[in-house]
């Protein structure tokens, strides 16, 4: 198929009246017009431009938009307010001071809950910049709770506690990694009573039996003595 001619005239715009310049014809005998009127332009412009009027969604107040301010708000999912005030007030949530201290509340507790360990180290490491900055400040809080800190080492918690303490603590530096068994053997020695096993094996008042068989031996080297045996006489 040949190709189509293209052809330039000058006819009257259907929409305003006036001539403006055509193009018909096209590639493949296909028909192609254009019009370059800017008259079309310019009523698409208008019909853009043309005011409605809409209410505020806080105040309800009547608002003059244009029909392309009102399409573009409804396209986005937007509100029309009068001024900026209508619009932050709109968005307040009329809450009273205690049910905002509530939810702040309990959105810190779940915040804590999740990020505990994020917390703690972030804890940790202002403590020790803080304290590295500022030793002064730290000696003067321990003298304070000084006091506190002598009762709290008289409480039976804290006693217990350090019994176990010392307890693993020396059996860790005795026998490594046998520590455990060692501990163990303790407790199973503390079960049975230490004066049973002295008596089985005859070690009760050691002490005052080599005392008493001293003086027996002595004793008796005094009475073999002649000066012994005339004072016994």
């Amino acid at each position: 198929m040949a190709e189509g001619k293209i052809s330039e005239t000058n006819k009257s715009c259907p929409l305003c009246g006036g001539f403006g310049s055509y193009t018909t014809g096209g590639s493949f005998g296909g028909g192609v017009t254009t019009h370059e009127c800017s008259c079309k332009i310019d009523n698409m412009f208008k019909e853009f431009n043309k005011r409605k009027f809409e209410n505020c969604k806080y105040c309800g107040i009547q608002l003059n938009k244009t029909i392309g301010e009102i399409n573009k708000a409804k396209k986005a999912g937007l509100n029309l307010f009068c001024n900026r005030i209508c619009a932050g007030l709109n968005r307040r949530k009329n809450k009273t001071a205690e049910q905002n201290k509530l939810e702040k509340k309990e959105y810190d507790r779940l915040y804590r809950a999740k990020n505990k360990e994020i917390l703690k180290a972030k804890k940790d490491e202002w403590s020790k910049k803080d304290y590295r900055e500022n030793p002064e400040k730290y000696k003067q809080k321990r003298r304070k709770q000084y006091s506190k800190h002598l009762e709290y080492l008289n409480t039976p918690k804290y006693k217990a506690y350090k019994k176990d303490y010392d307890e693993k603590y020396l059996a860790k530096n005795n026998y490594g990694e046998f520590w455990e068994a060692a501990v163990i053997l303790k407790n199973i020695k503390n079960e049975i009573p230490n004066f049973e096993v002295k008596q089985q094996q005859k070690l009760i008042n050691k002490s005052q039996k080599r005392k008493r068989n001293y003086e027996k031996i002595k004793c008796k080297e005094f009475e073999r003595s002649t000066l012994g045996n005339i004072e016994l006489g």
